[in-house]
Formats: structure tokens, C-alpha cells, sequence
């Protein structure tokens, strides 16, 4: 049981990050919200995002996640990834389903440059370069 005044509050800690708790995130309407991590990184305010949506059987599915989202509309997986800050080397790579999507990490959206390919398995098309 909640205390009284705090129903449809929920607070959040990002744990091994130096953020402080974000507290009283309401989550009692659907919908998307977004919140500055604090304190910011050098001149940068990072942001999180909350998400709030209702699914089958009355569920409430809420998702923290970075603001930017890449979302494979096509028909055939791809690999995003992640460069380095000389823009030489992929530091890391996600796979990303044909419909499926995926936050970009949350400091990392905004220091660094993403590319998106298909899948190494699969023969088609170009690489897409994402500036931060």
C-alpha cells in the first residue's frame, strides 16, 4: 500500500552512474515524458526517457530508455553501431530485428556517431552514418 498522495508514483536510480535518483516520476497516465539526469557531464545535460503504456489485460509496461531510438523499418535485420570518437573503430554493436527497435545508450547518443548496416550475414545495400 502506498502513503497517502504518492499512488501512481514510481522513483528511479541509475546504479553505477554518478545521476542522482529521479523521484516522484508519475506513471498513472499513458503517454512519454522526459527527465534531465543530474548533474550534467561537462557542458552536457543528459536526458532520460519515460514511457508509460498500457497493454493486453489492463498492463501497465513502463520503459526508462535514451530519447533516441532507431527503429529498423525494413524487412531484413541490421547491426547499429556505435563509433569511437575518432570515427575509426565500432565500439559496439546492436542487431536490430526486422520491426524491432533500439535506444541508443544515454550518454553515448550524444558524444558519439552511429552507423547502420545490414546485418553482416545478409548481401544488401550501403552503410547509413547517424551523426550524435
Amino acid at each position: 500500500m502506498s502513503p497517502e498522495g504518492t499512488s501512481g508514483l514510481v522513483g528511479v536510480k541509475l546504479e553505477d552512474t554518478p545521476y542522482e535518483s529521479i523521484k516522484e516520476i508519475p506513471v498513472n497516465k499513458e503517454g512519454e515524458t522526459l527527465y534531465a539526469l543530474r548533474p550534467p557531464r561537462g557542458d552536457v545535460l543528459h536526458l532520460l526517457l519515460c514511457e508509460v503504456h498500457l497493454g493486453a489485460n489492463n498492463v501497465k509496461y513502463i520503459t526508462f530508455r535514451s530519447p533516441m531510438l532507431i527503429s529498423n523499418n525494413t524487412q531484413i535485420p541490421i547491426e547499429l553501431g556505435i563509433l569511437d570518437q575518432e570515427l575509426r573503430n565500432i565500439i559496439k554493436i546492436y542487431k536490430i530485428a526486422p520491426g524491432d527497435s533500439q535506444p541508443a545508450p544515454i550518454e553515448l547518443a550524444y558524444t558519439n556517431n552511429f552507423v547502420v548496416r545490414p546485418d553482416r550475414k545478409s548481401t544488401f545495400g550501403p552503410v547509413v552514418t547517424i551523426c550524435g
